[in-house]
């Protein structure tokens, strides 16, 4: 099946659509792990199997995703070139110590996506993420697959990123595009179908126009908010006795929980479950190692339920 032709209609789509789901993305990163991380949409493409490969014939990070949208199903998936991804995660971990792959960074980008094209019943979904580390090879390239370019800007520096998608991707945006209608004038000044003629028309006022939320306003209204107390609990285990049990307990008494030695701990926020970590001793204080963060949107659901 041949490619599709790249129009510039097709390229507007598109490259609205990138916009706003890179701006939720950045959004969720500002609020959520407190990184000012930039992606924008560079280019789209026809991708060429042989050039591809040839260019990719070194080791590349891949951060594959199955994408679900109606009965089309596909495979799309970021990559960098081996270097700068390991350029990119030093960089991040140091400012966030729990973002230590970068398929955890770009789950963050399925997770806008899906909010973005659902919040315009556009029903799409993204299976779970894998990363591997490889060149490129002829499978990865279906037929009728397109290439996205982005340029990515983190704390100074810029880093290429691509992404291969599936055909469908292009007809996605153009499902959550606006509908633009061209008139054709005619020679008498016209408009085509009015007969040649003029047409009375009446001033209408549309009111002041919103603009779209941008990063800084999300990060702004979330700063009202960083004064509030929250109740913080490491859980280390649970258990059930009976009373009698209980009424038995004295010094030295053990009571056995039901994690084994080195299991992870439980960080709870208000009750709600948020990470998990390791037990560490800071100047003979104890204190806990964040190892994993729930899903930023599972983070933002649980912390607003009753």
């Amino acid at each position: 099946m041949a490619d599709r032709e790249i129009d510039d209609k097709t390229v507007a789509a598109l490259s609205k659509l990138e916009s706003e789901i890179a701006q939720k993305f950045q959004t969720m990163l500002a609020n959520d792990a407190m990184l000012a991380l930039e992606l924008n949409f560079q280019e789209v493409v026809p991708a060429d199997r042989a050039e591809l490969q040839q260019r990719f014939s070194d080791p590349v990070q891949l951060i594959r995703s199955g994408i679900q949208w109606n009965d089309a199903q596909g495979i799309h998936f970021f990559f960098f070139r081996d270097e700068d991804a390991n350029a990119l995660l030093a960089q991040i971990t140091t400012q966030n110590e729990a973002l230590d792959s970068l398929d955890v960074l770009f789950d963050n980008w399925n997770i806008g996506a899906q909010e973005v094209l659902n919040a315009q019943e556009i029903p799409i979904e993204f299976d779970q993420i894998t990363l591997d580390t490889r060149p490129l090879n002829e499978e990865d390239i279906p037929e009728q697959s397109y290439l996205i370019t982005y340029q990515l800007k983190f704390d100074g520096n810029e880093y290429d990123v691509f992404r291969l998608v599936p055909g469908f991707w292009l007809d996605i945006a153009e499902a959550a595009g606006l509908e633009v209608t061209v008139v054709e004038e005619t020679e008498t000044g016209g408009t085509a179908g009015d007969g040649g003629g003029t047409v009375d028309v009446e001033n209408v006022d549309f009111g002041e126009l919103q603009r779209e939320n941008t990063r800084e306003d999300s990060v702004g209204s979330i700063e009202m908010l960083y004064d509030l107390k929250l109740d913080v609990v490491v859980e280390l285990g649970r258990t059930r006795k009976p009373i009698r049990e209980i009424l038995d307990l004295g010094r030295g008494s053990i009571i056995e929980l039901e994690k084994l030695a080195g299991d992870p701990v439980e960080i709870y926020i208000n009750d709600k479950k948020l990470a998990e970590g390791e037990v560490v001793v800071v100047d003979d204080h104890f204190g806990v190692r964040i190892t994993n963060l729930l899903k930023p949107a599972d983070r933002i659901r649980t912390l607003g339920e009753s």
